[in-house]
């Protein structure tokens, strides 16, 4: 990079019209600039492979703990109140509700992505009835998924109790 020292040098009308005076070649090149984009975008495209199945393996998580908690939630509500509470999964829309006797009291929307594919076939129904005592005649798996993670919620014949397992 030359520069032109204008202090020695004459300030006439011609030199200024050439641009000979104060002229700087600062900045990039275009190949330079390229390159550096092209990095970026090489650099950003995996970054989202990343965070893609973060949010992935996070919105599994939240729909486990939504489902857990419900379902204690009822368990808990049908021995405090001396009645039977149903929690009810929808058989082909991703969401579930939870009743008290004949009155709906919540449901819940899983969040987008986020499936259970096999349904509750592998819980023969998807009406878990709490008893007053706590205990429910339902057992089984509950796999939810997302893209190709999966979670798992088992509920234990009898006892009513359920279990959550860590996404996979």
């Amino acid at each position: 990079m030359s520069t032109v020292n204008c202090q020695s040098q004459s300030h006439d009308r011609h030199q200024w019209e050439r641009k000979t005076c104060w002229r700087c070649e600062r900045g990039f090149s275009l190949l330079e600039l390229v390159v550096c984009l092209a990095l970026l975008a090489v650099a950003s495209l995996g970054t989202l492979a990343i965070g893609a199945r973060w949010f992935n393996v996070h919105r599994l998580l939240y729909t486990r703990d939504n489902v857990l908690w419900a379902m204690r939630w009822c368990q808990q509500l049908a021995v405090a109140k001396g009645m039977d509470t149903n929690f009810r999964f929808s058989l082909y829309t991703p969401e579930f509700s939870t009743y008290l006797g004949p009155k709906k009291l919540t449901h819940f929307d899983y969040p987008p992505g986020v499936n259970y594919p096999d349904g509750y076939l592998q819980m023969q129904t998807g009406n878990v009835r709490y008893s007053s005592q706590g205990t429910s005649q339902v057992g089984g798996v509950v796999r939810l998924q997302a893209g190709s993670d999966t979670v798992s919620i088992s509920l234990y014949l009898g006892s009513g109790l359920q279990a959550g397992v860590d996404a996979s």
